[in-house]
């Protein structure tokens, strides 16, 4: 499971906790928005925290990140676009289970965990 995540869902968040907790190896890349936005919440910090200590859990940070999000497993995608007010509706998204759509999330994905930063 892999993300892309340029604004707060805290489902979405909740999500990546007990996809570790299966064992299942997550990646996350947030933007700084994103680390604004949770920093506060001391339920999601104490998930961070042990993302942290998993081997399976990878989270880290982009500061060239904004705009989209992207959510991906190895069957699907899905992509999420900001409007032009940077608002997102998280029920209008675009969503794939063609093998080409998800070798083209991968691809968003290395591009944007290529210079991200480990947190």
């Amino acid at each position: 499971m892999c993300g892309v995540v340029s604004g707060y869902a805290e489902n979405y968040i909740g999500n990546v906790g007990e996809a570790v907790k299966k064992g299942i190896d997550v990646r996350v890349i947030i933007s700084e928005t994103v680390k604004k936005s949770i920093e506060n919440s001391k339920e999601i910090f104490e998930m961070i925290n042990a993302m942290k200590k998993n081997k399976n859990a990878k989270l880290m940070i982009s500061r060239n990140l904004d705009k989209f999000t992207l959510l991906l497993t190895d069957n699907e995608m899905a992509l999420f676009l900001f409007k032009k007010n940077g608002d997102v509706e998280w029920h209008e998204f675009l969503h794939c289970k063609d093998e080409g759509c998800v070798h083209f999330g991968k691809e968003i994905f290395k591009f944007y965990e290529k210079d991200a930063m480990k947190i």
